[in-house]
């Protein structure tokens, strides 16, 4: 019996808290209790003061993978709410940040609002903003004040990005993207970031071919989207999605295709959506395969690896949803 209790031990060590069957509990919070921050960090060199909301694991005092969250157009940093709960309950530090003059500021009354955000997003500064925005936060967390609460607790080596819609762009183009801008022609590579995770990524950028904008990702990417994923604002269409992973080289890149999931579910805003019954298991899918990407890739956790690329994530998918990799 005392045998058996020390061969079941070392097997706990061994595999630590991933399960290597079905992962359907990751989709329930993690052990650790989560803190929030609500700061304004200030970019003296461009005049701009960045909004973010910050998720913690409360409980942890080791340095901690760090991912950053873009919202949408129009949005906030607000934006993302259940992914970065979801994902500090697991011991990452999840950062979200609002880009002023692409944020709700933008919308200046309720009728015209459709507008609004349609001319937002069609100035190049909006976009050349939230590049380096990225690069502004990134910078900041290096550099964090002693008697911060987070001073000691980002480790800059495991560090990734995730965004929605126009936060997608934002997810992709500090990771490999080469796109022209407002004249200017840009390759803003940051090697602090080690993989990217986009949510209803655009198909294109400007006058930039799609596949010399998506050809150069070297990093890990996991996409999402959905059969219903038609932008709001553009003539972008749902079957436009997947171009950015076709045009991606090979090597770690995985495309998620959920059946019935439209452009605002991706949004992870509590209380903003109702009424619409495959969001529960579409919520619960993204939190899911976003937590064993991090794990895979920021963790640097085989057993989550090799559920991706086995036939375990295909299981738990199910009907709910199609994934591709290569």
């Amino acid at each position: 019996m005392m045998r058996l209790f020390r061969l079941i031990c070392v097997v706990i060590l061994l595999l630590g808290y991933w399960p290597q069957s079905l992962p359907a509990d990751m989709s329930d919070p993690g052990p650790h209790p989560v803190g929030t921050l609500e700061e304004n960090w200030v970019d003296a060199a461009r005049s701009r003061t960045i909004p973010v909301k910050i998720y913690y694991p409360t409980d942890v005092t080791d340095a901690r993978p760090t991912i950053l969250f873009s919202h949408g157009l129009g949005g906030d940093r607000d934006a993302g709410t259940m992914w970065g709960e979801h994902w500090a309950s697991y011991g990452y530090v999840s950062i979200h940040m609002q880009h002023p003059g692409s944020d709700r500021s933008v919308i200046k009354g309720l009728f015209s609002a459709w507008e609004d955000l349609r001319k937002a997003m069609l100035r190049p500064q909006s976009s050349i903003d939230r590049v380096e925005d990225v690069k502004f936060v990134l910078d900041y967390m290096e550099k964090l004040p002693p008697n911060h609460k987070l001073a000691g607790k980002i480790d800059m080596n495991r560090v990734g990005i995730s965004g929605h819609s126009f936060g997608a762009f934002t997810a992709l183009s500090r990771v490999g993207m080469e796109f022209t801008l407002g004249g200017q022609d840009l390759k803003p590579l940051d090697p602090r970031l080690k993989a990217s995770l986009p949510m209803s990524a655009p198909p294109r950028i400007g006058p930039t071919p799609p596949e010399t904008l998506f050809g150069s990702i070297h990093v890990p990417v996991m996409l999402m989207t959905g059969t219903e994923d038609d932008s709001p604002i553009n003539s972008t269409k749902a079957g436009d999605r997947p171009i950015p992973f076709r045009c991606m080289p090979p090597g770690d890149k995985y495309m998620l295709i959920f059946s019935g999931a439209d452009h605002m579910v991706f949004g992870g805003k509590k209380l903003w959506r109702m009424g619409h019954p495959q969001d529960a298991t579409i919520v619960k899918m993204v939190k899911i395969f976003s937590l064993c990407f991090w794990d895979a890739y920021l963790m640097n956790n085989s057993s989550a690896k090799d559920w991706l690329k086995g036939g375990q994530a295909m299981a738990t998918l199910g009907k709910a949803g199609t994934l591709e990799m290569k």
